[in-house]
C-alpha cells in the first residue's frame, strides 16, 4: 500500500503533457463501464448510459480520461447502496456559433456529499473514506484541467451526486485553457 501510494504521489508530482489524438468519446467511456461493470453486478446497481446521437470526435489523451473516467464510476458505484443506478450521459453544448464542448455527466442515486464537503473534493490528500488517500479527484481535476477542460461536482445528501466533464472541442478552446466558469 505505501508503494502504491508513493507511486500516486509521484504521479501528481510529475504530471504528464497529455497526449491529443481525436477519439470516440462513447467509446472509451464504455469501455471503462465495462471495466466496471462487475463491481456494479456485485452490489445490482444498474448502469444507463444515454448518449447524444452523431456525437463528434474529441481530441483527448485517451489513457489519462480513462483514468478520470475509471476514479469516477468506482466512486459512484462505491457511494451508492444494492439495487441503485449510475446514469453516464454524453452531450455537445453549443455556449455561441464557436465555443462548443462536450458535456460528460456521471451521475449516482448514492448517499450524497455533504455540503461542507464538496468544495475540499478536489483537494489532494481529502478523503472521507476509511482506506481512501485522497488522491483519485485530485488527478482527475488536473488530467481534465490539462485537457482544457472543466470538472464540477453537485451533490444532495441521500440524493446522490453528479460530476459534470465538459471538454474543448476546438484546439483554440483547449489553449485558451481552462474554460469558462460557468456552471454545467
Amino acid at each position: 500500500r505505501i508503494a502504491s501510494l508513493v507511486n500516486e504521489l509521484l504521479e501528481f508530482a510529475r504530471p504528464r503533457e497529455p497526449k491529443l489524438q481525436a477519439e470516440d468519446i462513447q467509446a472509451v467511456i464504455e469501455g471503462m463501464l465495462l471495466l466496471v461493470s462487475s463491481e456494479a453486478k456485485k452490489k445490482d446497481i444498474e448502469i444507463v448510459g444515454k448518449y447524444e446521437e452523431n456525437l463528434p470526435t474529441v481530441s483527448i489523451d485517451s489513457e489519462q480520461m480513462k483514468q478520470v473516467f475509471l476514479n469516477i464510476l468506482l466512486n459512484a458505484i462505491e457511494a451508492t447502496d444494492e439495487g441503485g443506478c449510475v446514469f453516464v450521459e454524453i452531450l455537445t453544448l453549443c455556449e455561441n456559433k464557436e465555443r462548443k464542448s462536450l458535456l460528460i455527466e456521471i451521475r449516482d442515486t448514492g448517499r450524497g456529499i455533504p455540503e461542507e464537503n464538496l468544495e475540499h473534493v478536489f483537494t489532494p490528500f481529502f478523503s472521507t473514506k476509511d482506506t481512501g488517500i485522497g488522491l483519485g479527484l485530485s488527478i482527475s481535476h488536473q488530467i481534465v484541467e490539462e485537457h482544457g477542460g472543466r470538472i464540477t461536482v453537485s451533490s444532495r445528501v441521500g440524493e446522490g451526486t453528479s460530476f459534470f466533464i465538459r471538454l474543448p472541442l476546438s484546439e483554440e478552446e483547449r489553449e485558451a485553457k481552462p474554460m469558462a466558469n460557468k456552471d454545467p
